[in-house]
C-alpha cells in the first residue's frame, strides 16, 4: 500500500464547529485503513458523499480473481433510517467507479451514449413500477478502465487529502477530501454506464408517497413542475430529469438555475423559466392536482406574481455556451423539449424516448 503524503493544506487542519459536528454525527466515523466486514474491505480513499451516506474506494482482500478494488457506499444514520422506514434498496457495493471529464463537459457522441444507456435503465425500472426520483449526474457511473493497475496507479499518484478533523469522545477523526478517480472517456463504445443510488426510489403503488414533499425530492435545478406543486407523481419525473441532464452534460451548466429575489421566490422564478423554455402554459387539469398550486397560481391558472415573459429557446441557450457543434443545436433542443413538457401526461415514456432521432444520429 503506498505511503500517504500530506500536502501543505493538510498540515493546518481546521477544527469544525458544533453545528458541523451535529451533521457529521449522522455519519459512520471512518479512518484511513479501517477494515470492514470482518476485514474483507479496507478503506483507501473517499470518492464522495450524499444525503444518505458516504462513498469510498476499498480494497477487497478476499478477491481471488478479477478486480481487487470496489466502490462502497456506507449509509449514515439518516440513510439507515430511510432504509428501515421506506424499504429503499441501497446496495453496499456499487459496480463501477465514478469518472468525470474535464470541466464537467462531455462530447456530444458520449452524451448520446450515456443518455441512451440511462434511458434503457429507466425503462426497466419503470416496467417494474419503480420511479428513481433522484436521477442526476452524480448518480451516473461511467465505467471506463477500472483495472487493478489503473486503480493502483491512481493510489500511487494521488496522496490522500484531508479537509479538517473532529472528535467524538476521546477519538479524533480526519475529514477526508473527495478524491474521485478522473479519467476522460475517449469513445462511446468504450463506456459502460450504470444508474446508481436508489435511496429515494419509490414504488408507484406506494400510496404513502403519492404526494411529493419538494424539500425531499431531488436537486432544485432538476425538479419537475409536479414536484414543486406537490402533486401525484409517476415515472414522468425521471423523464423530466433526463431532459435537464441532456442539456447539462454537453454544456456544463444547468438548464434551470432559478434564483430567489426580493420580488420573486425561487419557485416563482423556476416556473417562469419553465414556461420560457417550453413556450407552454400550465393546464388547469394539472394545477388542480397540486397541493401548492394556490401559492403560485390564481384560480384561473394565471401566475400570482406577474412579470413579462419572454420566450427563450433551448437552441439559444445551447449556442450561448459555444461548446456544441452548431448542427447539434436543433436536434438536441428537440430532444430536451420532448422531455420537459410541463404536463407530465405530455412527456414520452422511456420506451418511446429511446427512439428519438437525436439519440440515433
Amino acid at each position: 500500500m503506498p505511503r500517504h503524503k500530506r500536502s501543505k493544506k493538510d498540515v493546518s487542519l481546521k477544527k469544525i464547529t458544533n453545528e458541523e459536528l451535529e451533521v457529521l454525527e449522522d455519519w459512520v466515523p471512518i479512518a484511513l485503513g479501517d477494515k470492514l466486514q470482518n476485514g474483507q474491505y479496507e478503506i483507501l480513499r473517499k470518492f464522495g458523499d450524499g444525503l444518505d451516506g458516504t462513498i469510498w474506494l476499498v480494497r477487497d482482500h478476499n478477491a481471488e480473481n478479477g478486480n481487487r478494488y470496489k466502490t462502497m457506499k456506507i449509509l449514515g444514520a439518516y440513510g439507515m433510517a430511510c432504509l428501515e422506514e421506506r424499504a429503499a434498496f441501497e446496495p453496499d457495493i456499487w459496480r463501477g467507479i465514478r469518472r468525470s471529464s474535464p470541466k464537467s463537459v462531455l462530447p456530444v457522441p458520449i452524451v448520446k451514449k450515456v443518455i441512451s444507456d440511462f434511458i434503457d435503465a429507466l425503462a426497466k425500472l419503470h416496467q417494474l413500477g419503480i420511479v428513481h426520483t433522484d436521477f442526476k449526474p452524480i448518480n451516473l457511473l461511467l465505467k471506463i478502465d477500472n483495472s487493478n493497475e489503473a486503480v493502483e496507479k491512481f493510489l500511487e499518484e494521488t496522496p490522500v487529502e484531508f479537509e479538517g478533523e473532529y472528535s467524538i469522545g476521546k477519538k479524533t477523526y480526519q475529514i477526508f477530501k473527495k478524491q474521485p478517480i478522473r479519467e476522460y472517456p475517449k469513445a462511446p463504445e468504450n463506456i459502460e454506464s450504470y444508474l446508481i443510488d436508489f435511496g429515494r426510489a419509490q414504488f408507484l403503488n406506494n400510496k404513502e408517497f403519492e404526494i411529493i414533499d419538494q424539500e425531499y425530492w431531488g436537486a432544485v435545478a432538476l425538479r419537475s413542475p409536479e414536484t414543486i406543486l406537490e402533486s401525484s407523481f409517476g415515472p414522468e419525473i425521471d423523464i423530466w430529469t433526463v431532459g435537464c441532464i441532456a442539456f447539462e452534460l454537453p454544456v456544463g451548466r444547468w438548464l434551470f438555475d432559478p434564483k430567489e429575489t426580493e420580488e420573486y421566490s425561487l419557485e416563482d422564478e423556476h416556473f417562469v423559466r419553465m414556461m420560457q423554455f417550453t413556450g407552454e402554459q400550465f393546464k388547469m387539469s394539472m394545477l388542480r392536482d397540486g397541493k401548492n398550486t394556490h401559492r403560485y397560481f390564481n384560480e384561473d391558472g394565471t401566475k400570482r406574481t406577474v412579470r413579462e415573459l419572454e420566450y427563450y429557446s433551448i437552441e439559444m441557450a445551447l449556442s450561448a455556451y459555444n461548446v456544441m457543434p452548431e448542427d447539434e443545436f436543433e436536434p438536441a433542443a428537440d430532444f430536451i423539449r420532448t422531455c420537459i413538457h410541463l404536463d407530465p401526461k405530455d412527456r414520452p415514456t422511456a420506451e418511446e424516448l429511446r427512439e428519438h432521432p437525436w439519440l440515433k444520429g
